[in-house]
C-alpha cells in the first residue's frame, strides 16, 4: 500500500561490516563511506519497475528508504522502511 524504492550503495573493498550497520550510521557517517548507484528504482503501490544496471565488482548494499506512512503524493512519517527490513546486500562478481 505504499510507495518503495530501491536505493543501491557501493560498499568500499576491505569493509567487513554488514550492510545493515553502515546504513545505520549517520548520515554524514554514510556520504563518506558509501557511494550511491545512480539511477533509483521506485514503484508506487500496485505497479513495478525494472532498470538493467551494471555494476562493477564488488559488494553492495540495497535499501529503502521511504518513510513509513508515506503515499505516492507526500512522504511519511514513520521510520524508514530500512529499518523494517527492507536491506539486503549483494556482491557483484
Amino acid at each position: 500500500a505504499e510507495p518503495h524504492e530501491m536505493r543501491i550503495f557501493r560498499i568500499p573493498d576491505g569493509d567487513a561490516r554488514p550492510f545493515t550497520v553502515i546504513i545505520g550510521l549517520p548520515q554524514a557517517q554514510q556520504d563518506q563511506e558509501l557511494t550511491a548507484i545512480t539511477p533509483v528504482p521506485s514503484a508506487n503501490p500496485g505497479s513495478t519497475d525494472t532498470e538493467i544496471i551494471k555494476l562493477p565488482l564488488g559488494r553492495y548494499g540495497v535499501v529503502c528508504l521511504k518513510p513509513k506512512g508515506s503515499t505516492p503524493g507526500q512522504d511519511g512519517t514513520g521510520p524508514p522502511h530500512a529499518t523494517l527490513g527492507e536491506v539486503a546486500e549483494f556482491t557483484a562478481q
